[in-house]
């Protein structure tokens, strides 16, 4: 199987917002499930580049990066469904190139997962992500915030230390 990606378009958001992974829905606070068409929205339209992942013409995720290039950070924002999740080692070598890319531009790129979501903190820590800290999210709920670095002596990638 191999996932391919696309330009996203402001309708995958919506498709996204009905497809999500179960445990990603389960670890939103309260009535944010309901509002995670807007969300994707709001990030999307916030994002220089968005990208939607198709696996046999499904849509299996969308993702994008914020920040302006000039100021050398980046936010990283994704969102998958069950389909993506049943072929991890694929996914996770795409999402290593994907990353790559981004810190060509970047030297450091973050990004936050609700507390809970268990499978998205195994994943950041694959793709090489630390932990960085928490932030409060609605409802009582808690980001984690999680940041990869790019080691300026050889361009490669490197975890924040």
């Amino acid at each position: 199987m191999k996932f391919t990606t696309r330009r996203a378009r402001a309708y995958h958001c919506g498709a996204m917002s009905r497809r999500l992974r179960r445990d990603h829905v389960a670890a939103m606070p309260e009535g944010a499930p309901a509002q995670a068409h807007r969300m994707l929205r709001e990030l999307f339209d916030q994002s220089a580049v968005a990208t939607a992942v198709y696996l046999e013409d499904e849509l299996v995720g969308i993702y994008g990066i914020t920040g302006l290039i000039a100021s050398g950070k980046g936010f990283v924002w994704a969102a998958f469904s069950e389909s993506c999740a049943r072929h991890p080692l694929t996914f996770v070598r795409q999402a290593k190139a994907e990353l790559a890319k981004m810190l060509e531009t970047r030297y450091e790129i973050e990004t936050t997962i609700i507390k809970g979501d268990v499978m998205s903190m195994r994943l950041a820590s694959r793709l090489g992500f630390e932990w960085k800290g928490v932030i409060p999210y609605g409802n009582g709920a808690k980001l984690l915030v999680y940041s990869l670095m790019r080691n300026r002596d050889n361009g490669r990638q490197a975890s924040r230390h």
